[in-house]
């Protein structure tokens, strides 16, 4: 059995939506971000601004603000301490039934949801942390 964890980023701007928090707006009474967490498994982490959450979230600040998902995942793994994390958009309310599926299929260095034209999702995901590690600690996460 795996062992996972999950990593939820919630550190956008929403500037799409002229700076209205998308993670608050509700979906049948409940929050967007609320939505993304009851899907998420064991540990659950989320990277951003805090909230409140129906269900207990361990809050991580952004290492650089503003610095994009990149960013948000290099933050989430100097605190995570597993072998595979589930990472996932704040703003995917209906990702849950693919969450099962992500995680039966992580293996070697992981596996995300592949959309209809064959791109991946790397906000939908679930990764090896040791490969995550690896592939983001020249960088930081930033997108150079």
């Amino acid at each position: 059995m795996k062992n996972i964890d999950t990593l939820i980023l919630a550190g956008g701007k929403s500037s799409r939506l002229n700076y209205v928090d998308k993670l608050e707006l509700k979906i049948n009474n409940d929050k967007i971000l609320d939505l993304v967490v009851q899907n998420a498994i064991n540990k659950i982490y989320v990277v951003g601004d805090k909230r409140p959450t129906k269900i207990n979230v361990t809050w991580i600040n952004d290492l650089t603000k503003n610095g994009g998902p990149g960013v948000g995942v290099w933050s989430g793994l100097q605190v995570i301490n597993c072998d595979y994390v589930l990472i996932l958009a704040g703003d995917q309310p209906f990702i849950g039934h693919y969450v099962t599926e992500l995680c039966q299929k992580a293996t070697g260095n992981g596996s995300w949801l592949v959309d209809e034209e064959g791109m991946g999702n790397p906000l939908a995901s679930c990764v090896k942390v040791s490969a995550l590690k690896s592939s983001l600690e020249e960088s930081g996460g930033v997108n150079v």
